[in-house]
């Protein structure tokens, strides 16, 4: 019954730390508040073992953050916030010229607490659904998807504010946000955070499983796994509350992978309602500013892309304007300090390459996705920049900006890399995509610049159903030796 069981937690944590053998932290039934991260530092064969257990955050911040651990395993949770940074409300006013929509919030959302900010959106996301068939609500495809974003720099929503006496909440809209005026019972959903925590953050971690928990929201990212060998997950869903009346769970990427290696295999699992990918798998490109023999220096494009090269890591090295390979090589030697790499590699180096992309082709997981369900979300099913890797046996379903993508492109986030030898196999696809640019169900390609044959190679299609996509099944550009079949 403790307001915060962070400090008691990060004390079991000590006591167990320097034991051998497996470590049992048994949570019996009920619900046990979290105010504060909890922070999990060095532990080896530790089990956080869940029976009937609700984990609920009642601040604004990360979950948990583990770092440097080996064989975690999270099992048997059902993780939420209290309050959420998600309300849900139908419009009962909307001004197309003044850019104004003013919706009635559900009584279940006390927007009073301060952390809504008077109802103005700070950064987070506006977002309208419609209800299908079977009486769930599912974003519409039409309607505004309009955000103030951490990631990109857009700002669409100009000002906001909450009125507690009729529970209403108006938001004014940027002239550059494209804003159509909805019609009166539209509903919809206002985020009030983006990217800010992730849920989940491991970190240098090897051997991470998280077995039958329920997710139910987050404040950004659900999963993140930063530079971990093996991450498996089973039974893992992130979906909506029942009896909730909230339209989304997590508020940017359910799965987000950066520079990881080994395993990556998810399974039996749900992923719905996220404002971002469900999952995006990918590494980080580094940018070459000297070349010299057999010595190339490169540095990592931000500080947030910033992932280790090290000594027996195999790079490419790519022309940023066609993504094509000039060579691969392995480092025999690497410095690294901030965000600059001094690397010795196995032969010379193409002179002429400075501003050429690095791709490190040790920290690409192979990627199992098998028996998933990915539905009713706004944005894409699968990023997969992935090699010897396959999704099979998933369903796709209301995923309106594709579902499964691979490929290969240079833009601000710097995601690498170029994705080879990917296979889909047993899906089905039902009413994914929006209808608009050159979306489809499963989409290999080269994004931009000057398009070459076989940049992206070794893709299998096989043996999938496709239904009623706006966008069409299947979809390569700048790909050889790829198949699409039965």
């Amino acid at each position: 019954q403790n307001a915060d069981n962070a400090a008691y937690l990060e004390i079991l944590f000590n006591t167990v730390r320097a034991q051998e053998g497996t470590k049992v932290i048994y949570f019996p039934e009920g619900v046990y508040s979290f105010a504060s991260t909890v922070d999990m530092i060095g532990l080896e064969g530790v089990y956080l073992a869940g029976d009937n257990a609700e984990w609920r955050m009642t601040e604004w911040l990360t979950a948990i953050r583990a770092q440097d651990c080996k064989d975690l395993h999270i099992n048997g949770f059902v993780f939420d916030y209290d309050p959420a940074s998600t309300v849900t409300g139908t419009v009962v006013r909307s001004d197309g010229s003044a850019r104004t929509v003013t919706l009635s919030i559900e009584d279940e959302f006390d927007m009073t607490d301060g952390r809504f900010n008077g109802g103005a959106v700070n950064y987070g996301s506006y977002m309208e659904y419609v209800r299908e068939a079977g009486g769930a609500y599912i974003p519409d495809k039409s309607g505004n998807l309009l955000y103030n974003s951490t990631g990109d720099g857009i700002k669409n929503i100009a000002g906001g504010s909450y009125d507690a006496a009729s529970h209403e909440l108006t938001l004014t809209f940027a002239a550059s946000s494209g804003f159509r005026a909805p019609a009166v019972g539209t509903r919809a959903s206002v985020s009030y955070t983006m990217y800010e925590y992730g849920m989940f953050l491991f970190e240098g971690c090897e051997n991470v499983y998280m077995e039958s928990n329920n997710v139910h929201t987050s404040l950004g990212m659900t999963f993140v796994t930063y530079n971990v060998n093996n991450f498996y997950m089973n039974r893992t869903n992130l979906m909506l509350r029942e009896g909730s009346s909230r339209l989304m769970t997590s508020t940017a990427d359910g799965l987000h992978a950066n520079g990881c290696y080994g395993d990556m295999i998810v399974t039996n699992s749900i992923f719905e309602a996220s404002h971002d990918d469900a999952m995006n798998i990918c590494s980080f490109y580094n940018v070459v500013s000297s070349v010299s023999g057999r010595r190339l220096i490169c540095s990592a494009t931000s500080a947030t892309t910033n992932y280790p090269i090290e000594t027996g890591d195999v790079i490419e090295i790519y022309d940023p304007e066609s993504m094509e390979l000039v060579g691969s090589y392995t480092v025999k030697e690497a410095y690294g300090v901030g965000m600059t790499y001094d690397l010795t590699l196995d032969s010379r180096a193409p002179s002429g390459t400075e501003g050429y992309l690095v791709g490190n082709a040790t920290r690409v997981p192979k990627l199992r996705v098998d028996n998933c369900i990915f539905r009713n979300k706004r944005n894409r099913g699968i990023l997969a920049q992935v090699r010897e890797s396959e999704i099979v046996n998933c369903t796709f379903e209301n995923v309106l900006h594709g579902p499964v993508m691979m490929n290969a492109s240079m833009d601000i986030f710097a995601e690498a890399i170029i994705p080879r030898d990917i296979t889909v196999r047993n899906c089905k696809f039902f009413d994914n995509n929006s209808g608009h640019g050159l979306t489809a169900d499963v989409s290999a390609f080269r994004s931009g610049g000057t398009v070459l044959t076989d940049t992206i190679t070794g893709i299998v299609v096989e043996n999938n159903f496709f239904c009623r996509s706006a966008g069409g099944a299947v979809y390569f550009c700048g790909t050889g030796n790829c198949i699409a079949r039965n």
